[in-house]
């Protein structure tokens, strides 16, 4: 009938008016932090849920200097004891690779002072929980639990907060001692250059060493480029973290700082002082 058509919506902006709808609808759910993983075998980056990849570009909005101990006990009935005697929590870390945090389970249930559980807290009290003098974190100390090597019975790793347009959730990776030269190294040299890792756009590629049960990837970092104004755009557009509104970038760096150091995010995979 004449005069009684119905207007068409182009079907682009009906598609931006259908997703500025549903965008309100989403909001049933308790934002939590991805942790980003390496796959080893075939250097690849794996963001759950979506495909892995074999290099990254984004910004690397934060990172700490952290140490954590998970007993990699040679006997793995202790190493189970211990786990479950810790709830699978840290026996002890660090957030800043300075102060270490014993774990706060009852000590005093621990019945046999010959218990590798009393053995390793005894070993932490030597160093008065300066991270610095503890014997666990020396070189070698992994002959402390029975192993063999080279390594350090608590690991100093470091935790990166990753972020790519279009990401408005912490994507943590945490990246273990193969690759920690690699990054102070990157830094060290932006830093140089009068610059910092979270003023920049950063390619993450991984390098492949070894060969089959000895295979392990060294996170390679460089400089891809400058940050953008759309970049910045996003970053600083208002979001609301715990009933306050906030830039997207401060609420990102808040839930990196404040999530405690868990077993999910110890690295997978060798590293090369363990070899």
């Amino acid at each position: 009938m004449k005069g009684k058509e119905i207007a068409k919506r182009d079907s682009g902006s009906a598609l931006a008016a259908l997703g500025s709808v549903l965008d309100e609808e989403a909001q049933g759910y308790d934002p939590q932090i991805i942790r980003m993983k390496i796959i080893h075998e075939s250097g690849e980056f794996q963001i759950p849920s979506l495909p892995s990849v074999k290099r990254l570009e984004g910004i690397i909005l934060a990172s700490r200097r952290i140490r954590v101990f998970f007993p990699d006990m040679a006997i793995k009935g202790d190493k189970k004891r211990i786990l479950d005697f810790t709830n699978k929590r840290p026996f002890c870390s660090s957030p800043d690779c300075a102060t270490g945090i014993l774990s706060m389970d009852d000590f005093s249930s621990i019945k046999d002072k010959n218990s590798p559980i009393i053995f390793l807290k005894n070993k932490i009290a030597e160093g008065a929980g300066l991270c610095k003098k503890c014997p666990l974190a020396e070189w070698g100390s992994v002959s402390l639990l029975g192993q063999n090597g080279r390594g350090q019975a608590c690991k100093e790793l470091r935790r990166l907060l990753y972020w790519q347009p279009g990401m408005s959730i912490p994507v943590l990776l945490s990246i273990s001692t193969s690759s920690i030269r690699s990054w102070d190294q990157y830094c060290s040299a932006l830093n140089a250059a009068g610059t910092l890792h979270n003023k920049v756009v950063t390619e993450l590629d991984l390098n492949v060493v070894g060969e089959g049960d000895e295979t392990y990837s060294i996170v390679e970092f460089s400089k891809s480029g400058e940050i953008t104004e759309e970049m910045a755009e996003e970053l600083v557009k208002e979001v609301v973290l715990d009933g306050r509104a906030q830039p997207l970038v401060k609420a990102l760096v808040a839930v990196f700082r404040g999530r405690d150091i868990e077993q999910d995010d110890y690295p997978n995979g060798h590293t090369e002082d363990d070899l």
